[in-house]
């Protein structure tokens, strides 16, 4: 069988993703063709980066399939050139293949955090890190230690199908930067804190405005705009989330004010200095992040194991943390406490992996997570040589972050 573009490929298991082979070694070194032949009524991949000639796959992950026309339309008006390239289409979107030429890059993953499942809950996070937000749930870009599903492969009957007759376009890094900068945001952006707290409950809408003695319509009205602004979201994606978290939520009411102007979502969201006026229990931290004022800090050196759990949950949904320091010797301790603490708590994710440091295929706990800067953080250990493989610099983090604060 013949594929294009040619390049590094393995066998997949039918109607899926998985490889039928062990496939990271393949990063390295070509997978026989004379073996490939072996495999019959499977799905096949292309394996990214250096054994594929630097190929890279830009895996767009559209909300719907149609809204593949909207993005693309934009992309060739600014890049008339670079969108002159191999495309395939896959059963829910689409793939742009380009090699790169004079530099490589590594798979990364963009996924917009609309909302996240702790301990069986469902959280609202509302952060959001592309471009065209209405229409992308995330973009993956697929470099080195990536691959991708190529034609003939079916996914439900569904097939992987070249949408154009270009070849595979060569891009410099500059170009590659262009592209990441098209798609992607300069930095996430999350709906802020107060309006995170009344989507999940933290805070109920008419106890807080009899409180301060505000209009409640006015918090109504501006979660709208707020998940608007911030999310591209339109009021219906919110419902769920006030049914459950807002008893004074009133669907009938809600839906005759939206059919009275419904298009108000689409308005001037509130102002940081309004936000202190009807937020007053928040603090304004000035990077247009706000914090409860009403809570105490606690330092991790104190945490109950249950604690930490809850709060490290509310750390991987992007919640912003409350500002706090530390010297070095309390930072030494706190260091020790949370490498202890973080390979005990249920919210560590398994997965089949090659372990780096022994080279067995086997379980691999990771958790990761990401600083206010946006630094990622990740956390590994294997359960057959119990190596662990620290992405941060935990001393520095303690002394110079910030943690959580105790509700």
């Amino acid at each position: 069988m013949k594929f294009y573009p040619e390049g590094n490929i393995i066998p997949i298991i039918s109607n899926g993703k998985t490889p039928l082979i062990r496939w990271k070694q393949y990063q390295a070194k070509i997978y026989s063709k004379e073996e490939l032949q072996h495999y019959n009524n499977c799905n096949f991949a292309i394996i990214c980066g250096k054994t594929s000639n630097n190929l890279l796959i830009i895996d767009p992950d559209f909300k719907n399939k149609r809204n593949f026309e909207y993005v693309f339309t934009a992309f060739k008006e600014q890049f008339p050139e670079l969108s002159k390239t191999y495309i395939v289409s896959t059963p829910h979107g689409y793939h742009l293949y380009y090699y790169m030429i004079g530099f490589s890059a590594k798979r990364t993953i963009n996924k917009n955090i609309i909302t996240k499942t702790v301990r069986d809950k469902e959280y609202f996070c509302g952060l959001i890190k592309t471009k065209f937000a209405e229409y992308l749930k995330g973009i993956d870009f697929l470099g080195n230690k990536g691959y991708a599903l190529i034609p003939p492969s079916t996914i439900d009957d569904l097939e992987y199908t070249p949408l154009t007759n270009y070849p595979v376009r060569e891009i410099l890094e500059e170009e590659y930067l262009q592209i990441s900068q098209f798609f992607l945001l300069d930095k996430p952006i999350q709906i802020r804190k107060p309006f995170l707290d009344i989507l999940n409950g933290e805070i109920e809408i008419e106890e807080y405005a009899t409180k301060h003695n505000k209009n409640e319509f006015i918090y109504w009205k501006f979660l709208f705009r707020e998940a608007y602004h911030f999310c591209k979201l339109i009021p219906e994606e919110l419902f769920p989330f006030l049914r459950k978290n807002q008893p004074s939520f009133d669907l009938e009411e809600t839906n005759f004010q939206l059919n009275h102007d419904y298009h108000s979502y689409k308005g001037k969201d509130l102002s940081n200095e309004k936000m202190k006026e009807y937020f007053p229990d928040y603090t304004f931290n000035g990077d247009n992040s706000f914090t409860n004022a009403n809570l105490t800090p606690h330092k991790f050196i104190n945490l109950t194991l249950e604690e930490f759990n809850l709060y490290l949950s509310e750390f991987l949904q992007g919640y912003k943390l409350s500002e706090h320091f530390f010297d070095n010797n309390i930072a030494s301790k706190i260091r020790t406490k949370l490498i202890n603490l973080l390979f005990h708590i249920d919210k560590l994710s398994i997965k089949v992996d090659d372990c780096d440091g022994c080279g067995i295929t086997t379980e691999i706990k990771t958790v990761s997570f990401k600083d206010l800067k946006g630094q990622l953080f990740k956390i590994r250990e294997c359960k057959h040589c119990f190596e662990t493989d620290w992405k941060m610099d935990w001393d520095s983090y303690i002394e110079n972050q910030v943690i959580l604060q105790q509700k």
